[in-house]
């Protein structure tokens, strides 16, 4: 049993707060996080649905998040460790959650809107969602999820913004293939800093997340030189 506790009111939009956060309910008496899906860069993930979905395409469970603008501009949006943020984004992204401790993303930067509500349901082989946005008076739009995993944008925007995050994913993992091949080593794999933790739980490109390796390293390193003083 699990929980899916989106984030309405955050008023930092800090990076590191805002999305969606996994919580095993089994014992109610002591839950425990499994697992955290970070929202874009100045944006709330307000509305959280999971659903079963059996297509022709994909069968499993899948979350669907909205996005929706968070802080203010008179509230910065700040990493909790002071690094700032750019505005937020709209649309809805779509992830794999049939096991929860390992969500993958099916599918980012869908519509370009804000979205604040959605409704999920199968008819006979075909899956749909009914979208709500925040910006027009004519405001339910109604998408068709039969394959949640397709990558292909239904608009100029969406494609260009798919294009850039699944070209990167293959940029990462064409270069890691490459240095491994070339040193001869199935070396691990350490993704850090900037927006890793938009990529980490996407595909399976990196064998550790380490969001503080530089502060790591440099106390590492203090502690060398204070030995060796």
């Amino acid at each position: 049993n699990y929980a899916y506790l989106g984030t309405f009111d955050d008023q930092l939009c800090s990076l590191d707060f805002t999305g969606v956060h996994i919580i095993d309910i089994e014992d109610p008496a002591s839950p425990e996080k499994v697992a955290f899906i970070p929202a874009k860069p100045g944006t709330r993930n307000n509305d959280v649905k999971v659903a079963h979905l059996e297509t022709r395409h994909f069968t499993g469970d899948i979350l669907v998040l909205t996005n929706e603008g968070c802080g203010s501009g008179f509230v910065p949006r700040l990493h909790s460790k002071g690094v700032g943020g750019p505005s937020g984004q709209g649309g809805i992204a779509i992830w794999d959650v049939t096991d929860p401790t390992k969500p993958k993303v099916l599918k980012q930067n869908f519509l370009e809107f804000d979205t604040h509500n959605t409704f999920i349901w199968q008819q006979g082989d075909n899956a749909y969602m009914l979208v709500v946005d925040d910006e027009n008076v004519q405001d339910v739009h109604i998408v068709d999820i039969t394959k949640p995993q397709s990558v292909v944008g239904t608009n100029t925007v969406a494609c260009m913004q798919s294009g850039v995050f699944w070209g990167y994913i293959g940029l990462v993992r064409e270069i890691c293939a490459r240095i491994k091949a070339e040193r001869g080593s199935d070396m691990p794999v350490i993704a850090t800093g900037g927006l890793a933790a938009l990529f980490q739980q996407t595909e399976t490109l990196f064998d550790v997340f380490e969001d503080d390796l530089t502060m790591h390293g440099l106390t590492v390193i203090h502690r060398h030189n204070k030995e060796i003083a």
